[in-house]
């Protein structure tokens, strides 16, 4: 950890993923080992018997079955999935700065998502209740969005979802990984909507896969809202964003009200 932060063990976060990541990409590794066998044995302690079970509920299960134990032993450790993520400027009621349009998705949990969801769901209500400005339904629009919906159900030899799944994983991981660029978000971008061109191919052969298929859909547009995100943020304080300092801002502007963070 000494050639990445000068801390060591008590630098950034970030510098020990980026340290991680550099020693994978130059032959090092894996494995990779987080040693605390130097560490104060009571903090060792508290780490691995009281924090790490506070939201790993097993953990200590898994400790024990697999003969771990941190002040005694190195831990062995690897990178995870990249977690993108972004909040929008939401009051105390779930509402954002856009006068009725209300916000559940200020977690990462399902629990948290659930409970947010359903809060600005009662807020949302309670407003709409108060007021007298609906707009009329335009059938036609209701008429097609359930085609939309639906149409998994309709077609017959197409594509399963996780057809469509794969390769947006692919996209993201191999043009918007651990190090990004300009190119390489363009070609992102293009691939992606590649990828969409064959929405209206999946097929689904019961509700469950019709869930599935629609929730594909909005994978994409969330992709593709990652890779746009990611092209406008130029800052250079974090190793995510260090190929795109010097970035003009091109065409992509989309109006997104998010909290500056």
């Amino acid at each position: 950890m000494g050639k990445y932060d000068p801390m060591w063990e008590n630098g950034l976060r970030v510098n020990q993923i980026f340290g991680t990541y550099q020693e994978l990409i130059e032959g090092k590794g894996p494995p990779f080992y987080v040693d605390m066998t130097h560490l104060d044995k009571d903090d060792v302690h508290h780490l691995q018997y009281v924090l790490m079970p506070g939201d790993k509920e097993t953990y200590l299960d898994y400790c024990e079955q697999r003969g771990i134990e941190f002040a005694k032993t190195p831990l062995e450790v690897e990178l995870s999935e990249l977690a993108f993520g972004g909040l929008l400027m939401t009051d105390d009621n779930m509402e954002t700065n856009v006068e009725g349009l209300y916000n559940g998705c200020l977690f990462f949990a399902f629990s948290g998502s659930m409970c947010g969801g359903y809060y600005a769901g009662l807020n949302a209500a309670e407003a709409a209740l108060q007021s007298n400005n609906f707009p009329g339904i335009d059938e036609h629009q209701v008429r097609e969005e359930m085609e939309r919906v639906l149409r998994p159900m309709k077609n017959k030899k197409g594509l399963h979802y996780k057809e469509v799944e794969g390769p947006i994983r692919q996209v993201m991981n191999y043009y918007v990984g651990y190090r990004r660029n300009q190119k390489g978000l363009e070609k992102a971008l293009d691939r992606l909507n590649l990828i969409e061109s064959y929405l209206g191919r999946i097929e689904a052969s019961g509700p469950r896969e019709l869930m599935k298929s629609n929730e594909t859909a909005e994978l994409v547009k969330l992709a593709k809202l990652t890779v746009r995100s990611c092209m406008e943020r130029r800052e250079s304080g974090r190793g995510y964003y260090r190929a795109l300092t010097r970035l003009r801002l091109k065409q992509y502007s989309p109006q997104i009200l998010v909290e500056g963070r």
